[in-house]
């Protein structure tokens, strides 16, 4: 898959070989889209739509789950890179992402899922559609999907713009264009009209034309893209970043198993992944329980009572903890601030902290984790990510995890499960959503976690705990 094979443009309805490429890291070249074809193309389809017919809808959603079916278990003709089947589908994947069989596998599973959610919930956009003797309809505008590299199951907005009527332009990560090529191969197999599909990968600087050249756009990506790319653009759907926290409740035990789960799990490349932990102090447990009524101060009450009961076994597990840890960032733990003798809801926090710490250092890099399988790095770019961790460390972090951030084993790189302390709500590393799994743990009143769970698309509430209000969006 290397050398001078290069990954084409589909325009409309055929490939095309630009004189633009990109190297794909682990994979073949890729031909890139300039601005003047994109303004071409957009006016030609334009110019033809009124000719156009798309199936129904019911055909529709026929069509694509053949087409995810024979994506996730099939031999799908890639243009350029001949037949894949499932196997050179997971090693195309593990070369180019880093991603292991599992995941790739666990990932295509979550698409199936998701087209039907999407055939359950999407309305039907026929309805008043002139519909010919046929049974086809008008296509319904055209819509700019660009996807990001981090996780294949963005493709679900592929599925979504499809399953609308509307013509889809795709514009693939240049870091990881092979899952949307081998759909795109998958659809044209199963009989989807060609005309209504385009592949156009291209240069950060092409996508204003994208979103210019397109009626409807579904774009996935980070802070950036609203303050540059997509400034103004009234009808385009900006997804990410998600910066998802956890709130755990003042005096509630957690589970480390599930803590962990939401840092860990996806190899931390969704994100719906946790990159922020709160825990509530008790103090704010008072402060609020004093808004309610009496039932509730006093359940709040017994809440502390036990919390206070507990600190001597807490002491104890900090100080077993102390006595194992070797953190990798330079400076190691340190007592300067005397930390160890802070108020005691700091002390619950540091303890429970260490649980979540214990089982991220459980998982396995290599061999994959069954449970939390991760994803390999290449060198330079993992290196880029350690070195983007430490600069923000200090002051005021703590890694908590033992294992060094950047791992090497069986000939790859990896990026560890690593969980840091920070003191404030206001430290760099706080809300900060990283492609592996990074989280953050502060301890902070309920003005802190409101104000973190306020920069968060997803508000998650730890197992076995009490959570303040939070914002609308709040997931479970």
């Amino acid at each position: 898959m290397t050398g001078e094979t290069v990954l084409p443009l589909l325009r409309a309805g055929r490939w095309y070989r630009s004189m633009d490429t990109v190297p794909v890291p682990g994979g073949p070249l890729l031909s890139l889209a300039p601005e003047i074809m994109v303004r071409d193309d957009s006016a030609r389809l334009r110019a033809r739509r009124a000719a156009m017919t798309m199936p129904s809808r019911a055909r529709r959603l026929e069509l694509l789950r053949e087409a995810v079916a024979l994506f996730r278990h099939g031999r799908v003709p890639v243009e350029s890179l001949g037949v894949q089947d499932t196997g050179g589908f997971e090693e195309a994947m593990r070369a180019t992402a880093g991603l292991p069989p599992a995941l790739v596998r666990r990932w295509s599973g979550m698409l199936a899922e998701r087209l039907e959610e999407l055939a359950a919930d999407a309305p039907d956009a026929d309805a008043g559609a002139d519909v010919t003797a046929g049974g086809s309809v008008g296509v319904d505008g055209l819509t700019l999907v660009s996807l990001p590299a981090n996780t294949f199951t963005c493709l679900e907005g592929v599925l979504e713009a499809a399953l609308s009527g509307a013509a889809v332009w795709i514009r693939p990560s240049r870091r990881e264009p092979l899952s949307s090529a081998r759909l795109v191969g998958a659809l044209l197999s199963v009989g989807w009209p060609p005309e209504t599909l385009g592949y156009y990968p291209s240069a950060p600087r092409t996508l204003p034309a994208l979103i210019r050249a397109t009626d409807r756009q579904i774009v996935y990506g980070g802070d950036g893209l609203a303050a540059g790319p997509a400034a103004g653009a009234p009808s385009l759907d900006l997804r990410g970043p998600g910066r998802a926290c956890v709130i755990v409740g003042a005096g509630e035990p957690v589970d480390p198993e599930d803590l962990a789960a939401r840092i860990a799990r996806d190899a931390g490349r969704f994100c719906t992944c946790a990159c922020t932990v709160v825990f509530l102090r008790e103090t704010a447990s008072l402060e609020a329980a004093s808004l309610r009524d009496a039932a509730s101060l006093q359940e709040t009450a017994s809440l502390q009572e036990a919390a206070s009961l507990r600190q001597a076994e807490i002491l104890r597990e900090i100080g077993a903890f102390r006595e194992t840890r070797t953190p990798w960032d330079a400076g190691g733990f340190s007592d300067t601030g005397a930390p160890w003798q802070a108020e005691a809801d700091a002390r619950r926090v540091e303890a429970d902290a260490w649980r979540v710490a214990e089982v991220l250092d459980g998982i396995s890099l290599d061999p994959p984790d069954p449970r939390w399988p991760q994803a390999s790095w290449a060198e330079a770019d993992a290196a880029r990510m350690a070195a983007f961790v430490s600069d923000r460390l200090a002051p005021g972090g703590r890694v908590l995890t033992r294992r060094p951030l950047l791992v090497r084993s069986g000939g790859a790189t990896f990026l560890a499960p690593t969980l840091v302390h920070v003191d404030d709500v206001g430290h760099p590393l706080v809300g900060c959503e990283l492609p592996f799994p990074l989280a953050v743990v502060v301890s902070t009143d309920e003005a802190g976690a409101r104000g973190v769970a306020a920069g968060s698309r997803f508000v998650h509430r730890a197992r076995f705990a009490t959570v303040p209000e939070v914002p609308e969006g709040v997931s479970s």
